[in-house]
């Protein structure tokens, strides 16, 4: 099996990742973020039957919902 190599610095990000890329910028498995993008509750969408979300679709949900104090 080949290995992804993932950029994690946001300006290099691309502007529209899948979920497996989301997975590991976010830190949460893919299923849960299928199970989000099916909610509604995170932007995304259905590209040739994989979910797809934008970098800033992606940015503005974890700035959504951060911990507020």
């Amino acid at each position: 099996m080949a290995r992804t190599k993932y950029v994690y610095d946001w300006d290099n990000v691309p502007v529209i990742i899948d979920l497996p890329y989301a997975s590991v910028l976010l830190g949460s498995s893919v299923d849960c973020l299928k199970r989000l993008s099916r909610n509604g509750v995170l932007p995304a969408f259905k590209h040739g039957g994989e979910w797809r979300v934008t970098k800033d679709d992606l940015r503005t949900y974890i700035e959504e919902n951060k911990v507020k104090k």
